[in-house]
């Protein structure tokens, strides 16, 4: 190698790919100091970009793919970006290889792909401008400073008024500008902002899939500020020099065709500015600034008309020309990929496999660019940690579950009963009912502790049999009440551990009074909750306290359901106290405890109304689970609707299944139309809710009925008082409490709370999701639960993301990775409830009993009628 010279050396290397050059740095210290200098690194992102060489395209959706652009043929996910923790991820552009990286509002980085090097930028907070504003939504550029050779980010954040005012409409939304310089890692605020940029708005561009990010060319960002007829004001292209940091306003083409109506968006083609006239989704116009800054240099260059296997132009936006340049590559609908040949007007679909069906899409060129202060990791040695790290998981995992044993579940117990143990002696000790002292406490928190222990086998060899004597004696002789409020603070999993204790602990654990306040102290405290999401194929659970409490990464388990089959997945038609209520894909049901690990096989039914319906169809199938606090019972409701040829004909079969009596029985028909199949009853204050209609041909559900479990009877729910009715109607609950939900498809989702059951007036709207403050279309939203301080919710939308809404600060944040890409998520709380019925010591049912005095009573009456004749 020494002997080649030095010249053709730097030649040779200026045509490999970035993979290549970094592992060719270890050969020598002079080719790494070559391929390391500054010299090298603009030529080789020169000469990629003259020659079109070293080019990929990324296909942005929840998950990031990479496609080269030579071959074009399959679509590799990226999961090796420093953001990457299942999904969610956005590209707000690619310069020089370098690409900015954003997840959430808090969580932003600057990544060069090819190298694998990083850099997490700090987030500089908003300054509310005033008290009755709120943040809205934020729009983000990144570029490049040629001057200060630096890269940059610009961040503009939009303000809107709490009372829905300042959205777009008269003089606009005030706004604050920041600029961030990768080189000095400092946030710096821009003053003196135009008053075109007042007029920018979200509704604009959330049509485009670039979500109205910035476009880079020449020395500036770009964006478009739509028109505003009603003011006069026509489409504006705004710049943002990244040299000086100060706005300006781009001269635009002389427009053909002025008198049709035409929406304008901004592009980059091969370096150049490009504006896109999208007439009316007839025909795009696509015009090329040349030189940057002069009005004359405006060319336009080609015009996509009406293709027939595409219905309309919604969004079109060129890539790249081809090598030969008698081609461009366009992007249509977020959908296709396809060439276009601009002198033939003829184009051909690319075809992706492996891709994503819907995207945005982004050119990238591999460069060597280095990011300063970032953490740079060669491709081979990253590479070489990925295997390692990979590895090293492995063994952890075998490691955790050989090292899982009864031992360790032991001592987690004796921590959490030592704990329950003060707590509950702090709240006993004023009680006149008991009367011991705190030497006889820790006696007997001690005698508790160790016979968790015996329960665990654990350490048990090591005692002697008289002393654990002595201390079961010691034991006995605390209360009753002492113990139940120690271990009514407990897990499920360990106060079940603590039955083989001794018989009057297990009688204790298993009595209906213990059950029921276990429960309650969960309930009260929100603890011992969990989150299950479900994917068409597998169940997992995660602590909610430990998971999304404490951090923002989950960590998900299997969980085994009862009703396996050949497909794992389950649908949940209800969540009580503790119980599921499931179904598997062969429409098996149970009434299943997670925590306890019991089940109960609901028997099946057949559909009555057929005989009536012999030649139609079910037209609907909706489940309802929820508890009788009447009878102490938990019923399982089934709804089957047939249509009939008028406009109120349907008929309904409502069926209850008791889980105490075991058995189903049929009650009052509904006297609503469900029009959402699948849309099980959500349950709260003892009631079954649904969203129906009033006949069947209308296809409007805006009535929420309630099916009471006590006295099983129907009544319309009064809604909150609105102004706006074009929406959906969807339900949810939050502790406890029924939740309306207003559905505004693509804009936003309000959240309502009835605080007092029944009472109109309670209802109180909690919280409002914008389409802006989620990533994707906002097509559902779903309350799960509170947080620990009652500041923030979980929500779930589009059964795509898990995130918090911040009730204080009135926003979306803190987005959860971990979780898989499309699921449902419901709820559920630790509980012993049972689902077997109560027997007494004779052996009989609690229905048993009952059925036996009413046998009684009637015996008796028949007694004394008979003895009147005689």
């Amino acid at each position: 190698m020494s002997r080649i010279p030095h010249e053709v050396i730097h030649d040779i290397l200026l045509q490999l790919p970035v993979k290549s050059l970094v592992r060719f740095r270890s050969l020598s210290k002079p080719i790494c100091s070559l391929i390391d200098g500054p010299d090298f690194i603009n030529l080789h992102l020169n000469h990629s970009t003259t020659t079109k060489s070293n080019h990929s395209i990324i296909l942005k959706e929840w998950d990031l793919f990479s496609v080269d652009f030579d071959a074009l043929s399959d679509a590799v996910e990226v999961k090796h970006h420093p953001l990457y923790s299942g999904g969610g991820t956005e590209v707000i552009g690619s310069v020089n290889g370098l690409v900015f990286l954003r997840r959430s509002e808090t969580n932003i980085a600057v990544y060069n792909l090819s190298t694998r090097e990083c850099k997490k930028c700090y987030v500089a907070e908003t300054e509310i401008p005033r008290r009755d504003m709120t943040a809205g939504y934020v729009y983000y550029g990144f570029g490049y400073d040629s001057y200060g050779d630096d890269y940059k980010v610009v961040r503009m954040a939009q303000f809107v008024r709490e009372d829905g005012g300042g959205d777009g409409g008269g003089l606009g939304c005030e706004y604050e500008v920041k600029v961030y310089s990768l080189k000095n890692d400092k946030w710096k605020k821009i003053e003196g902002l135009p008053i075109r940029l007042r007029l920018l708005s979200k509704p604009f561009f959330h049509i485009l899939n670039r979500r109205g990010y910035g476009v880079f060319a020449g020395h500036a960002l770009h964006w478009i500020v739509p028109q505003r007829r009603e003011l006069g004001i026509r489409d504006c292209v705004l710049g943002f020099d990244i040299r000086d940091d100060k706005f300006f306003e781009l001269p635009q083409p002389d427009y053909e065709n002025k008198g049709m109506n035409f929406q304008v968006d901004v592009g980059v083609l091969e370096g150049n500015l490009c504006v896109m006239c999208n007439y009316e989704h007839v025909c795009v116009d696509v015009w090329v600034m040349k030189e940057y800054g002069v009005k004359e240099s405006w060319c336009k260059m080609f015009s996509v008309h009406a293709i027939k296997w595409i219905s309309a132009f919604m969004f079109l936006r060129p890539l790249v020309y081809s090598k030969g340049g008698d081609m461009v590559l366009l992007e249509v609908n977020g959908e296709k990929l396809l060439w276009y040949d601009w002198k033939t007007k003829h184009a051909k679909v690319v075809r992706v496999r492996g891709g994503p069906r819907s995207f945005g899409s982004e050119m990238y060129v591999e460069s060597l660019i280095r990011i300063n202060d970032g953490d740079r990791i060669g491709w081979k040695r990253q590479q070489e940690l990925d295997e390692e790290e990979e590895e090293e998981e492995k063994r952890k995992t075998n490691r955790n579950k050989s090292c899982k044993t009864n031992r360790e579940k032991g001592y987690r117990t004796m921590a959490k009963m030592e704990e329950a143990a003060i707590y509950a002696f702090g709240q006993l000790k004023e009680s006149p009912l008991i009367q011991f002292s705190p030497i006889h406490l820790w006696g007997c928190g001690l005698a508790i502790l160790l016979g968790s222990l015996v329960s665990l086998q654990m350490n048990a060899k090591t005692l002697a049999n008289s002393d654990l004597r002595v201390l079961i004696i010691t034991m006995s002789g605390l209360p009753l009440e002492m113990i139940a409020e120690i271990l009514c603070r407990l897990p499920a999993k360990e106060v079940l551990c603590c039955r083989s204790v001794s018989k009057p602990w297990c009688a204790l654990i298993d009595g209906p009074n213990f059950v029921k306040l276990h429960l309650k102290h969960s309930m009260d405290t929100s603890s011992n909750l969990y989150i299950i999401l479900r994917t068409t194929s597998h169940v997992h659970y995660m602590d909610f306290e430990q998971n999304l409490v404490l951090n923002d990464f989950v960590t998900l388990k299997e969980l085994n359901h009862p009703l396996m089959c050949y497909n794992h997945g389950i649908k949940v038609l209800g969540s009580v106290n503790g119980l599921l209520c499931i179904s598997n894909v062969v429409d098996d049901i149970a009434v299943w405890n997670p925590s306890t690990r019991k089940h109960r096989v609901v028997p099946f039914l057949p559909i009555e109304l057929k005989r009536y319906f012999g030649t139609k169809s079910c037209s609907v199938y909706v489940f309802g689970f929820g508890y009788d606090s009447v009878r102490d019972d938990y019923k399982l409701v089934r709804i089957a609707q047939f249509g009939g040829g008028g406009k109120r004909s349907f008929e309904s079969e409502v069926k209850v299944y008791s889980l105490r009596k075991q058995s189903w029985r049929r009650i009052g028909d509904m006297p609503y139309c469900v029009h959402y199949p699948g849309a099980n009853g959500v349950f709260a204050n003892g009631a079954l809710h649904w969203v129906v209609g009033e006949n069947p041909e209308s296809n409007v559900a805006n009535i929420v009925v309630a099916l009471d479990l006590g006295v099983e009877d129907y009544r319309e729910v009064l809604q909150p008082e609105y102004k706006d009715k074009n929406f959906y109607i969807d339900l949810g609950v939050l502790r406890g409490c029924l939740c309306f939900l207003a559905n505004f498809l693509g804009e936003r989702v309000d959240v309502w709370m009835m605080k007092d059951y029944g009472v109109k007036e309670s209802w109180t709207k909690l919280f409002s999701v914008a389409q802006y403050e989620v990533i994707g279309f906002l097509r559902s939203l779903k309350p799960l639960a509170y947080s620990k301080s009652g500041d923030e919710v979980l929500i779930e939308h589009d059964n795509l993301d898990l995130c918090w809404y911040d009730l204080k600060r009135k926003q979306v944040k803190n987005r959860i990775s971990g979780i898989p890409y499309s699921f449902e998520a419901d709820t559920f709380v630790e509980s012993l409830i049972s689902v077997s019925p109560i027997r007494h010591l004779d052996g009989r049912t609690q229905d048993e009993d009952e059925d036996s005095k009413d046998r009684n009573k009637r015996d008796d009456f028949l007694s004394e009628g008979f003895k009147l004749v005689l």
